[in-house]
């Protein structure tokens, strides 16, 4: 192990103060940091997790991303769907992930990635980040001002273009695909 590299990880060991001699090989000196590395990794506390409350306090999940799921005509989910997803998550089993109705022939883009492992850096777990903001707060709202057209749009992506008879009004608007129609 190179010596500066040494004299900073030489803490990192279970009890060790001081740096390990240099090992016979590079392979072998490469593992025996690895494994130091990970030790030390592994004894950090999994960061909390706290959510904007959204999902719970704003009726039939218009604040929540719905992309790939079953919509109505307004782009607002269908409940059972949004349900699954949740069971989903929360059991974080592949099976349920199965089982989560999927709309427009779209596919959800890798719904399964909190539970992966990074091998490379520290477990993301362990790094808390703070909650968006609800879309009730002063900071969501203005946000939300910024973003009213995109929602509007948003909210028509999962929507087959021919198929539009009724569409959501935005900001006194009729909003249809990036096209906007007088009312």
């Amino acid at each position: 192990m190179a010596g500066p590299l040494a004299r900073y990880l030489g803490g990192l060991g279970a009890g060790s103060a001081k740096a390990e001699p240099l090992a016979d090989s590079r392979a072998e000196a490469a593992l025996r940091l690895r494994q130091r590395v990970a030790l030390a990794q592994s004894k950090r506390p999994v960061a909390m997790s706290v959510a904007n409350s959204d999902e719970t306090n704003i009726p039939d999940w218009i604040a929540c991303y719905t992309k790939g799921l079953p919509q109505n005509r307004y782009g607002e989910v269908v409940p059972a769907a949004y349900r699954a997803l949740l069971r989903a998550c929360q059991s974080g089993k592949y099976v349920d992930f199965e089982r989560i109705p999927l709309g427009a022939g779209r596919k959800l883009a890798n719904p399964q990635a909190a539970f992966a492992f990074h091998l490379e850096g520290g477990d993301p777990h362990c790094f808390g980040i703070p909650p968006a903001p609800s879309i009730t707060s002063q900071e969501g709202r203005y946000a939300g001002l910024s973003t009213t057209d995109l929602r509007g749009h948003y909210s028509l992506s999962d929507v087959p273009f021919g198929g539009i008879h009724v569409v959501p009004v935005v900001n006194g608007k009729v909003v249809a695909r990036g096209r906007r129609h007088p009312q």
